[in-house]
């Protein structure tokens, strides 16, 4: 099983972050653009697993109160076969803690995680080039500014169905209890 742990964003989050995603698809030569029902916010990616039970183990010892989470200004993380564009997150203190707590947690079940600093962030998109005549700071200056609480983790399934990359929810852990 092909594993990760994620903040499953709220449905007006995805509502926006799939209108933004479908503007900078419209704007582009090419791109794999995320879609609606898969955006979330990647805490640990576990990769391939044998089953869920050390994911959800950690998961468990997870003992952090609720969070906030506010969007930020886009950004990209530029490829050679493309750019991935990405909605940020303002700075989240209780989101650092969670994600602290669930890799010690993690690395007590011995799971490995990757060691690449935290950057956390929505992806909107992979491998995008963009036409010429794209206005990305009218693109920007259209994303709307959104705010949620966080009350959970989710431990998600990433597989493909009928050639579809599908995330499905495995375990969902609330925060602040015990």
């Amino acid at each position: 099983m092909r594993l990760f742990i994620a903040v499953d964003l709220p449905e007006p989050w995805k509502d926006a972050l799939d209108q933004a995603a479908r503007r900078l698809a419209a704007g582009s030569r090419q791109g794999t653009f995320t879609r609606r029902e898969n955006f979330h916010l990647t805490l640990a990616f576990l990769g391939e697993l044998p089953g869920p039970e050390a994911a959800v183990r950690a998961l468990e010892q997870v003992r952090v109160p609720g969070f906030s989470l506010t969007t930020a200004p886009p950004g990209r993380f530029p490829g050679g076969r493309g750019t991935l564009w990405w909605v940020g997150l303002e700075p989240a203190p209780g989101l650092l803690a969670a994600r602290e707590a669930l890799v010690r947690a993690l690395d007590g079940q011995g799971l490995w995680m990757d060691p690449k600093p935290f950057l956390p962030h929505l992806t909107l998109g992979r491998q995008v080039r963009l036409r010429e005549d794209f206005d990305a700071a009218a693109w920007e200056a259209a994303l709307p500014r959104l705010t949620c609480r966080v009350d959970r983790l989710t431990l998600m399934r990433s597989q493909r169905i009928q050639g579809r990359l599908t995330y499905g929810p495995l375990y969902r852990r609330r925060l602040g209890k015990p």
